[in-house]
């Protein structure tokens, strides 16, 4: 499936070079790496048609075949005997354990076709019996491998600026979190997928308002909610805090998040676990109609009743490969092992222990210049500026027995940039044009510093906005920049500048103006030119980042 000795030298990739078969024809990636990659990274296997099962002198006179019952018959007998003249011959064609989605067809072959050719001494092809063909799922009999990840980068969703009505332009900015693994993928075979570890097992049917004020309920039936930030002591001295460990063995592949210390939020993020509502990209498929109808005067079960213990996945696992689930996909109730600790092998034998977990699974798509493996995972951030995250990773394989569709699970942290929304409307009044902009998403506070909070060490971003004119001669000239004030601090914060210009100018047929945006924080430098200082909480001197977040907004074609 994925061979990691296939592709190019790691010169060549650092490089950007690709080998060519001549200067017009480039090499295919299907010759290249063993599969064809889309323009989006999804992969497509070569398929190839291989004998399974072979079967040997039917006799004549007979219209049906019953194919089902005569390998019975044919595996009953080690030897062609007078009476029963067939022999079944068995192919050693999957002998890997992996999951593979198979088409499997029935090829009637004439016992003489050999000998029988055309007139242009062409030899009788086999005949396909038509309607006959049936598409199922080989399932997997191999756990698939830990993953070998890469370092979690940020990727960026950037929609093209819409307006609408036609004197507003927005433009909006969405961090995704892109996972990275190393070659070789598809350990378990075809159909294998990206998981992010969740917990509790039962989490989407759980309320969301729950998991965000870290409260769990019905891990067991009849079992009272449990606050996971005010747990028992243990007896032994040990913290009462929220740990780790207070999950269970697995617990340090959990996803959850982690807060800055450096940042101070208007709202506070308290929930240390991940809800549904995280995840944008997975949305719980509606109830049929029929599901709501009644029977007999009284109401049929619900679909997806919100305290099934196995509440059913939303995806449709049997479907053909090129009809994969979605991102994001739920799944419930899944057996994760856990990485064997060497003390505890007997006999040369790891035992596996399990945790049940819930998983958000995403298909892995290749990216042909770096050669590796990714999975784009947005995750909403609406409570805190700057979080960071622990994404537990596994393998999944939802076509395998349950203890052995999942992986031993991967930790990596990454911090997660806020959601940014640019809006700029512009309206006329008389000989004056308004353009008022506004940026909307969660950001840090002014820290407490007593009478000066200019002086407090966590500091709001600053948020500048510019005017750009471009005349017929080209280049772009800043007409006017300013700092935008806050008008909200909180979950979201927003940020308004309004700017002002003649009516002519702005629909001067010369003139195009665009606004500018650019986002900066302010933070305490790393070093000062009179080293050792003192008491540097106390002064005013802050550094400039680079751009957090920027982005052009083209005023040309609104309508005031």
């Amino acid at each position: 499936f994925d061979d990691a000795d296939r592709g190019r030298p790691r010169d060549s990739r650092l490089r950007g070079l690709w080998p060519e078969i001549s200067a017009e024809n480039q090499i295919k990636t299907e010759d290249l790496f063993g599969f064809k990659v889309s323009g989006d990274g999804r992969v497509t296997h070569p398929q190839e048609r291989v004998p399974l099962l072979r079967i040997e002198a039917f006799g004549g006179g007979s219209n049906v075949i019953d194919t089902l019952l005569a390998q019975r018959k044919a595996a009953k007998l080690a030897d062609a005997t007078a009476d029963e003249p067939r022999k079944v011959l068995r192919h050693e064609a999957l002998t890997d354990g992996r999951a593979r989605y198979l088409t499997i067809e029935p090829v009637a072959v004439a016992r003489h076709g050999g000998l029988l050719r055309t007139r242009y001494d062409e030899l009788m092809e086999q005949q396909s019996l038509a309607g006959q063909s049936s598409s199922l799922w080989l399932p997997a009999c191999v756990r698939p491998a830990r993953i070998a990840p890469r370092s979690l980068i940020p990727s960026f969703s950037w929609p093209k600026p819409i307006g609408n009505p036609g004197n507003i332009i927005s433009a909006t900015r969405t961090m995704m979190i892109r996972a990275r693994m190393r070659r070789p993928w598809f350990s378990s075979g075809e159909g294998e997928r990206l998981g992010v570890v969740l917990w509790p097992p039962r989490l989407f049917s759980l309320k969301d308002d729950d998991i965000y004020n870290n409260i769990v309920r019905d891990l067991a039936p009849g079992r009272p909610g449990i606050d996971i930030t005010r747990l028992p002591p243990d007896g032994l001295g040990g913290p009462t805090e929220f740990q780790d460990g207070d999950l269970g063995p697995g617990g340090s592949w959990v996803t959850r998040w982690g807060a800055d210390p450096t940042r101070i939020s208007g709202d506070p993020h308290t929930g240390w676990l991940m809800s549904r509502n995280n995840f944008p990209q997975a949305k719980w498929p509606p109830e049929p109609k029929a599901a709501k109808a009644k029977a007999g005067g009284k109401p049929l079960p619900a679909l997806y009743p919100e305290r099934d213990p196995f509440l059913p996945n939303d995806a449709d696992w049997a479907k053909a490969p090129a009809d994969a689930p979605r991102d994001a996909a739920l799944v419930q109730n899944v057996l994760m092992p856990l990485p064997s600790d060497e003390d505890d092998a007997d006999k040369g034998k790891k035992p596996v222990r399990f945790m049940t977990v819930a998983l958000v699974t995403y298909e892995a798509r290749f990216d042909a210049e770096r050669e590796e493996w990714y999975a784009d995972i947005e995750i909403d951030v609406p409570q805190a500026p700057w979080p960071f995250v622990r994404l537990g990773l596994v393998r999944f394989q939802p076509h395998a027995p349950r203890h052995l569709q999942v992986s031993e699970p991967v930790a990596e942290w990454i911090q997660v940039m806020p959601r940014r929304e640019a809006q700029a409307v512009v309206e006329e009044f008389g000989d004056t044009t308004v353009i008022c902009v506004k940026v909307t998403g969660a950001a840090s506070a002014r820290g407490d510093h007593g009478v000066t909070p200019e002086r407090a060490s966590t500091q709001p971003p600053l948020m500048r906005v510019a005017l750009l004119r471009r005349g017929a001669e080209g280049g772009d000239r800043v007409v006017e920049a300013h700092e935008a004030r806050i008008i909200r601090q909180g979950t979201p914060t927003v940020w308004e500048q309004r700017i002002e210009i003649p009516t002519p100018k702005f629909h001067h047929p010369d003139l195009r103006h665009a606004i500018y945006v650019e986002e900066v924080e302010r933070l305490r430098p790393a070093t000062y030119p009179d080293e050792p200082r003192r008491d540097t909480t106390d002064d005013e001197v802050f550094v400039e980042t680079g751009p957090r977040f920027a982005v052009r907004l083209e005023l040309a074609n609104l309508k005031a």
